[in-house]
Order: structure tokens, then C-alpha cells, then sequence
């Protein structure tokens, strides 16, 4: 399924536990793994002491994107990032993206969202592996 040897993994809500455990069993060397998480508030972030361990023991990059959502452009971003296209936030936390497969588990419409900036951040359809995974 891996075609190359860097992780970017995107993980709203529930859908943070997957990627989790891809992360924690999938070989890469410290800092070749990026986790970027998605909550509405930050009460409602899951798997933190999972994350901080992660980061701690495997390198693991570890952004998070907090807030209400966009209304218009990059519906998966929080509105506080409102400045940013989708495809150009990615290209800044990747700017190797092309050393990247890409991990995405959240819901429909904003895995929706999220690959259509991975299309025009150039990142290529095989690369690019979902599941949709909501509570």
C-alpha cells in the first residue's frame, strides 16, 4: 500500500485513532511522520497522551487545526486559519510532498475537502488513502 517512505497523515474527530494506529506500528525514521489533527474545540480533541507519546518517542510531527470552520475555500480548515488555501498549508508543513503517501480518516465532507487541496498541491491519486470514520 506504501509506496514511499514519508507519512502525512489527516485525521478529524474519530478519525484520529485510525491513523493512530498506522503511526504507531508503520516504520519511518523521526520526522518523516506528520500528523495534522482537526477539532472543532479543544475539549474535543481524542488520543492526545497516544499523540504526545508518539512525538516523543518516534519523532512524530503533531500540528493542530482548532476552530469553527471555514465557510468558503478550504472547508477543512478552522476559520483562524483563514489566510491559508488548503494546498498551500499542506506544501508548507511538506514542502517534499512528493516523498509523501497521505493518510486521511474523518468525515465524508471534509476528507472531501482535504483532497481536493492534496489534488492541487500536486500530490498524485495513489498516494492518497481514506477511510471515512465518524462516531
Amino acid at each position: 500500500m506504501r509506496k514511499e517512505r514519508k507519512l502525512l497523515m489527516l485525521g478529524a474527530g474519530a478519525g484520529v485513532s485510525p491513523l493512530l494506529s498506522i503511526l504507531e506500528s508503520a516504520p519511518y525514521a523521526s520526522g518523516e511522520a506528520i500528523l495534522v489533527t482537526r477539532d472543532h474545540a479543544d475539549e474535543d480533541a481524542l488520543r492526545m497522551d497516544a499523540v504526545a507519546d508518539l512525538v516523543r518517542r518516534r519523532g512524530l510531527r503533531h500540528f493542530r487545526l482548532i476552530g469553527p470552520r471555514l465557510r468558503e475555500g478550504s472547508t477543512w480548515l478552522p476559520a483562524a486559519h483563514g489566510d491559508w488555501r488548503g494546498a498551500d498549508l499542506i506544501r508548507h508543513l511538506a514542502p517534499d510532498l512528493e516523498d509523501y503517501d497521505v493518510f486521511v480518516c474523518g468525515p465524508l465532507p471534509w476528507m472531501s475537502a482535504v483532497r481536493a487541496d492534496l489534488a492541487t498541491a500536486g500530490i498524485r491519486a495513489d498516494r492518497v488513502h481514506t477511510e471515512t470514520f465518524t462516531i
